[in-house]
């Protein structure tokens, strides 16, 4: 395998959706040390067992090459801000999250929706990563909603089941579809700015659905990713979900152009909440890191379980 394959293979391994955690243990000195994994997975039963992956270019390898105890945080959906410390950042890391330290001091990050404190059983090189095989000495789960990865962003199933549900048989839903192709996202001109292309649910038709036959209908065929973002206009009650969509042909449907994702923060936009979005997906596409969200209050919209933030 060439090293022009890399991209391709690191894509086709994003495929599999898989939870996000956060792995912790302790220097020598007892300092904490962490990371963000998605490579988690359950072993054996008898005797419990679980491993993660950490990568040889951690700036803490050797911690995890050497401690003799390690914790796992499996992380809730609202946590992203927290994946994205551990994955990135590159202060205190600890200072930033509230946590607490397990039996063997190694930290566990408060309201994931479990966690697992282990004994290292074994460690095995693979490649560019070391596995790394715990036995699990105490754990706790709350049965709530974790956090989701794939393809390079993460994705809540809440989000997703909520969009699902929207009544609209009831009330129009709009829906509509981010579509990127080469590091732009197809958009149509209005009379008050540019927007997605974007449709209103038909009937008891989810939004999916209906965003589906409305792309069909123009001869769009993109991948449909996960729910990007949802949210609900004061002014006229009306739910609005987006998808993040991806396509390898540079056919609009009539739709619309596409524009560079470094140009979107530049544009006029037909409404608030489309122009704060839009920037979040830029800053998104630079760091890599995709994830639901919902709009903040200041663009007039208020999120779907009606508390606002």
């Amino acid at each position: 395998m060439s090293a022009n394959d890399k991209p391709s293979l690191r894509d086709a391994f994003g495929s599999f959706l898989s939870g996000v955690t956060v792995v912790t243990a302790l220097t020598r000195n007892g300092d904490p040390v962490g990371f963000t994994a998605s490579s988690f997975a359950s072993v054996s039963l008898e005797p419990p067992l679980v491993l993660v992956c950490p990568a040889n270019s951690l700036s803490s390898i050797e911690v995890f090459q050497e401690c003799k105890n390690f914790a796992v945080s499996v992380l809730a959906e609202e946590q992203q801000d927290i994946a994205n410390i551990f994955a990135s950042f590159s202060g205190d890391r600890f200072a930033q999250v509230k946590w607490q330290a397990d039996g063997a001091g190694c930290p566990l990050i408060k309201n994931a929706v479990a966690w697992f404190s282990c004994t290292a059983h074994a460690r095995v090189p693979a490649g560019d990563h070391q596995i790394l095989i715990g036995h699990v000495d105490d754990y706790q789960a709350h049965g709530h909603a974790g956090l989701g990865y794939s393809r390079g962003g993460y994705f809540s199933l809440g989000l997703e089941r909520q969009a699902a549900e929207l009544p609209g048989n009831k009330r129009p839903v709009n829906v509509g579809a981010i579509i990127e192709h080469d590091d732009q996202v197809l958009m149509e001109e209005t009379s008050r700015g540019l927007r997605l292309p974007q449709t209103t649910t038909a009937g008891s038709e989810n939004a999916l659905t209906s965003l589906r036959h409305y792309l069909g209908a123009t001869g769009l065929h993109p991948e449909v990713g996960p729910v990007y973002s949802i949210f609900r206009s004061r002014r006229t009650g009306i739910y609005s979900t987006y998808y993040r969509c991806i396509t390898d042909t540079t056919d609009t449907g009539g739709l619309g152009r596409y524009i560079p994702i470094d140009d979107l923060p530049k544009q006029k936009f037909a409404n608030r909440a489309l122009a704060v979005m839009l920037h979040r997906h830029a800053l998104e596409h630079h760091s890599g890191a995709f994830g639901p969200d919902v709009a903040h209050e200041d663009c007039d919209v208020h999120v779907i379980d009606g508390d606002e933030h």
